[in-house]
């Protein structure tokens, strides 16, 4: 049945259309168009589908425009830029901590002002390419209902396209970061192949054709003149269950969005497949207090045509947050323990949507949707998060060169007292490495044995749970029907699998966190010798943050360093290097708000269950008719292929978290060897000035004071009271 409720002259009008236009569109005449707008009731089903398709494709054409809420940031950044000429000169021998800069603020803002990133991803036939076209207005990206996309794709404005990238098309092989792409060399090096978008179809698609000789494209960079990417950065996915390869680079990017979109086709919406991916989406989901619960995630059913009444779509809508909500209970729950978020039942279905291309009214509610997220609420987020980050740089720098200049001042009026508490401070070294030395021993022995404690829970816990006797309880208390259990009942069962292992990991993760916040309480730890003239602490807490920053290895490290670099004190470490990059890395987008749950994913690699998701689906449930109940049957069958070698669930979950945790014993021995390689760089510089004459010192003086009140007044116009407003 159609809906024949539609105005169809409103329609046309707002598709820009004329009466001869249209007609042309329709194989009619214009005089047809005029009645059948006076008289809708007597328009054929043929006639209104394709009125329908024409108005919405030429609505969709045009694109989602949100506006530019981005502008302003270029202005402010040339301002402090065009400011920082006259930023009074330090020598690198006047502070005992590195020097502070606009420079620096200039980068952060940079950074952290960056559009969000609307991540598109679905199973390969669900149409996310050409979602990704529709929000553009262009078909830009090769788009079809057989899979297409074959790599990641970013998909950037043209007016962001850096100067040295020439080609509007770059494809990059593997190691390619992106999170790395305004980095000249990085992308070079990892260059396969540039060109137009004929590239992009060569060898970005399963139908392209390839050269193997060029390497294993992975990514592509895209940039496009569109109105929507003036509000972020689109990426779009390899479409999950087509093959593991599809799986891997898809789910590998999980944890990049800001905005999270889930695609699953109207027929079949939510399945467990789309359940499996659609668990890890909701732990990874970026949240930050007095938001809507998942208000950054939108789940559309795509190809709801016209042929499918408002009712049944209504009703496909309802039942799959029925089924979300029960099916990915664990995971919900902890999510909710995590953020404190209110997510059940009718929240779930608050973030469900229809869409087909061909239809206003499938898109209207999307698109509302996406329009106030990716124009309003989060713009005036990012806003206020900038003009934080000024504040915090100024505050920042008033109390760093505060501190400096009175400790130049102490050492001109008590230079015999800092020469005496300088020695005094040399001497107690060897017992502060002996005592960091063992508290190093010991993290290092406690993470070897969290990971073999996780590997006897494993054993323990995860294996019985894949029991033929377990199943069939799992089956028996969750299931009345036979089709539902068929569904979902092997996907159940590694949702709870993947929230006890996330539940084990994060608690040795928190015992972790503390342990290395006692490590690091080793160097601000008080002694006789800590009060006098010389009073510039070394911050070990930065250091190490920005030492895992640049190792790349953060394993169950990523919750320390998430809550540590992304909480509420963010603003103690907003210039030191590399932070913002590694809360990136850790996918933590520019939303900001609770990270925990976020740097868990990215603590064991990708999330559990994802990868299995073909091997499982194969060769399930050809049981035999007779015998045992249909609840025995089946829990035999998915013990079966669960345990089976082409799946091997429990081979799976140990090889995730070994590598998580060799990654933490890794990540952590760089980090705390360069923290006290920082440490020894700052006794150095401590020592310098007691051997300089007294005029350099007050000259030094001098240009510290300066560059304190320079950094006092910064020319910077608050963004988020012109966004308020």
């Amino acid at each position: 049945m159609i809906p024949l409720d539609l105005n169809l002259k409103q329609r046309r009008l707002d598709a820009n259309l004329s009466q001869a236009a249209l007609a042309k569109r329709l194989g009619v005449t214009q005089s047809q168009v005029l009645r059948y707008e006076a008289e809708p009731d007597n328009v054929p089903a043929r006639v209104l589908r394709e009125w329908l398709s024409a108005c919405g494709e030429m609505q969709a054409t045009r694109g989602l425009d949100v506006g530019t809420p981005y502008a302003g940031l270029p202005e402010g950044l040339a301002s402090l830029a065009l400011y920082a000429r006259n930023q009074p000169a330090l020598d690198e021998s006047d502070t005992v901590r590195p020097a502070i800069g606009i420079e620096d603020l200039i980068t952060a803002l940079g950074e952290r002002g960056r559009k969000p990133r609307l991540l598109l991803c679905g199973r390969y036939d669900a149409g996310k390419s050409r979602l990704a076209n529709a929000l553009m207005g262009a078909d830009r990206l090769p788009a079809s209902y057989q899979p297409a996309t074959r790599i990641v794709c970013l998909v950037r404005h043209l007016a962001d396209k850096p100067a040295w990238q020439r080609e509007d098309v770059w494809i990059m092989g593997e190691g390619f970061d992106l999170n790395r792409v305004e980095e000249e060399k990085h992308c070079e090096d990892h260059r396969l192949v540039a060109g137009d978008f004929e590239t992009l179809a060569r060898f970005g698609t399963h139908k392209g054709r390839r050269d193997a000789a060029l390497g294993e494209p992975v990514a592509a960079l895209v940039y496009v003149d569109a109105p929507i990417l003036h509000a972020c950065d689109l990426i779009d996915t390899p479409g999950l269950s087509h093959d593991e390869r599809d799986n891997a680079l898809a789910s590998a990017v999980f944890a990049r969005g800001d905005v999270l979109v889930y695609l699953s086709p109207l027929t079949g919406f939510m399945n467990g497949e789309d359940l499996r991916a659609l668990g890890t989406l909701i732990e990874a989901l970026p949240s930050k207090d007095g938001e809507a619960p998942l208000r950054a995630l939108a789940v559309l059913a795509t190809h709801a045509h016209i042929g499918v009444t408002d009712a049944e779509v209504a009703g496909a809508l309802d039942a799959g947050a029925a089924r979300t909500a029960r099916e990915l209970a664990p995971l919900i729950d902890r999510r909710v323990e995590t953020t404190g978020e209110a997510i059940d039942e009718v929240a779930l279905r608050a973030r469900l949507f229809p869409w087909y291309v061909e239809s206003a009214p499938r898109r209207d509610a999307f698109e509302r949707d996406t329009r106030e997220l990716l124009g309003q609420t989060i713009p005036i987020f990012v806003q206020s998060q900038l003009d934080h980050t000024v504040t915090a740089f100024q505050t920042q720098a008033d109390e760093a060169y505060g501190r400096e200049a009175e400790h130049l001042r102490a050492l001109l009026q008590e230079r015999e007292h800092a020469e005496e508490q300088l020695r005094a401070m040399q001497a107690a070294e060897p017992e502060r490495r002996r005592r960091l030395q063992e508290q190093q021993r010991r993290i290092e022995a406690h993470i070897t044995q969290a990971k073999t404690q996780t590997r006897l829970f494993i054993e323990e816990t995860i294996r019985p749970m894949l029991s033929e006797d377990r199943l069939q309880e799992l089956i028996e208390g969750r299931y009345d029907e036979s089709k539902l259990a068929e569904q979902h009942a092997a996907n159940a069962v590694l949702v709870d699998i993947r929230a006890e292992v996330e539940r084990i990991i994060a608690v040795r993760a928190e015992t972790l966190a503390a342990d290395v916040e006692a490590f690091l309480g080793e160097y601000g730890r008080p002694t006789d010798v800590s009060v006098g003239p010389i009073d510039v602490p070394f911050d070990a807490r930065a250091a190490f943050i920005g030492a895992l920053a640049a190792g790349g290895a953060f394993g169950a490290l990523s919750t320390w360093a998430a809550v540590a670099a992304g909480g509420s004190n963010l603003g103690a470490y907003i210039l030191v290097p590399q932070v913002v990059g590694l809360l990136a890395r850790l996918g933590i987008g520019i939303a900001g708000g609770t990270a925990t749950g976020v740097s868990l994913v990215s603590a064991l690699g990708g999330p559990v269950g994802i990868g299995i998701g073909i091997a499982l689906t194969i060769g399930l449930f050809a049981w035999e008719v007779f015998g045992r109940s249909w609840q025995s049957r089946l829990a035999r069958q998915i013990s079966e292929r669960l345990l089976s070698k082409e799946v091997d669930v429990v081979g799976k979950v140990t090889e995730q978290c070994d590598r998580c945790w060799d990654e933490t014993l890794q990540g952590f021995r760089d980090a705390a060897a360069r923290t006290e390689d920082d440490h020894g760089k700052h006794l150095a510089r401590l020592a310098a000035p007691l051997n300089t004459p007294r005029d350099a010192l007050e000259a030094r003086l001098k240009r510290v004071e300066a560059r304190r009140a320079f950094l006092s007044f910064l020319p910077w116009t608050p963004l988020s009271k012109g966004a308020a407003a």
